[in-house]
Formats: structure tokens, sequence, C-alpha cells
């Protein structure tokens, strides 16, 4: 069986929760907790909504912006 690897892009959409008093040092507490000093992103775990299956994929680049919302980037529905 020979191994092949694809290569594409999945763009996420994230939240966390925070107890910070204000939007301004919530962002900043998001941009510390999950920042590349603390945190390796080699891959995740994608789990189907309905059956539970779950596939890894590994994560070549990662960029975390927390305040696209306040720019008017990112629609804020919940799913």
């Amino acid at each position: 069986m020979s191994s092949r690897s694809v290569y594409g892009t999945i763009i996420l959409t994230v939240s966390r929760k925070t107890a910070a008093s204000s939007k301004g040092l919530a962002i900043l507490e998001s941009y510390y907790e999950a920042s590349d000093d603390r945190y390796i992103v080699d891959e995740i775990t994608l789990k189907h909504r309905k059956n539970g299956n779950q596939i890894k994929i590994r994560v070549h680049n990662v960029k975390i912006s927390w305040n696209e919302f306040e720019k008017g980037r990112i629609k804020n529905e919940s799913i």
C-alpha cells in the first residue's frame, strides 16, 4: 500500500471562555493562553458530530487572532 500526503486548508472559528472584566483583557488573556511559547499545535483531531468518528490531521501552520470579531471579519454565529 502506498502512502500519500495531501495538503489543504481548514479555517476554524474558535472561542474560549474567560473571566476577564473587559473585552480587551479577554483578548490579551486569550493570546497569552494560546501563544506559541505555551502550546505547539502538531495535530488536531476532528470528531464527527453525530456518529463520533474521529480523524487526525497534521498541522503545518497556525495563525490565531482573537480580535477578528471586533474587526467585523468574522460573523459571530453559534453552531
